[in-house]
C-alpha cells in the first residue's frame, strides 16, 4: 500500500517534470539539466532503469559537450549532476561511465583511466572489457608493452 502511494507520486511528479521540460523553449540552461537530474532519480526511485540510463546519456551529453550555455555559475552543481549520471550508468553496466564515477574524486597522481582513457578506448580495451562484463566474452587476453600498464591487472571470470 505504501509502495503503491510512494509509486504514484513519483509518477505524478515525474509527468510534471516531463511536461515542464516540454514546455522550455530553451534547452541549454542549467535549469534543464537539473530537471533531467530529478527525472533520473525519480526513475531510480520507481525502478525503471531503462528510462533512467536515457535520461542519463542525456546529462551527460549536455556536460560533456558543453551546451549549456550558462555553465559558469554552476560548474560544481554540473559536475555532482554528471557524477550522479555516470553513476545511474555504472550501476546499469556501462563500464566506460564505471571507470570515470570509480576515478572521480581520486587524487590526480592516482588516477589510472582518466589519463589514458582516449589510448584505451582507441585500441578498443575498453571495448573488449565492457563485452567481459556483459558476458559476450568468457576469457580476455591482453598483450602490452610495460610501459602502457604499470601494474598487472589480472582478472578471473568463473562461470
Amino acid at each position: 500500500m505504501v509502495t503503491q502511494r510512494m509509486d504514484l507520486v513519483s509518477n505524478k511528479r515525474i509527468n510534471e517534470l516531463e511536461s515542464l521540460i516540454d514546455k522550455l523553449e530553451d534547452k541549454n540552461k542549467f535549469i534543464y539539466v537539473q530537471a533531467l537530474d530529478s527525472i533520473v532519480s525519480e526513475y531510480e526511485t520507481l525502478g525503471n532503469s531503462v528510462k533512467a540510463v536515457l535520461y542519463a546519456r542525456e546529462i551527460v551529453d549536455m556536460v560533456t559537450n558543453e551546451k549549456c550555455k550558462d555553465r559558469l555559475g554552476h560548474i560544481q552543481g554540473l559536475n555532482a549532476m554528471l557524477l550522479n549520471a555516470y553513476d545511474v550508468l555504472a550501476r546499469n553496466g556501462d563500464f566506460r561511465a564505471f571507470c570515470l564515477a570509480l576515478e572521480w574524486n581520486r587524487p590526480v597522481d592516482k588516477k589510472y583511466y582518466i589519463p589514458r582513457m582516449d589510448l584505451l578506448e582507441r585500441h578498443g580495451i575498453l571495448a573488449a572489457f565492457q563485452d567481459l562484463a556483459d558476458d559476450k566474452l568468457d576469457l580476455l587476453v591482453l598483450n602490452m608493452p610495460p610501459r602502457l600498464v604499470p601494474v598487472k591487472v589480472q582478472f578471473h571470470c568463473f562461470s
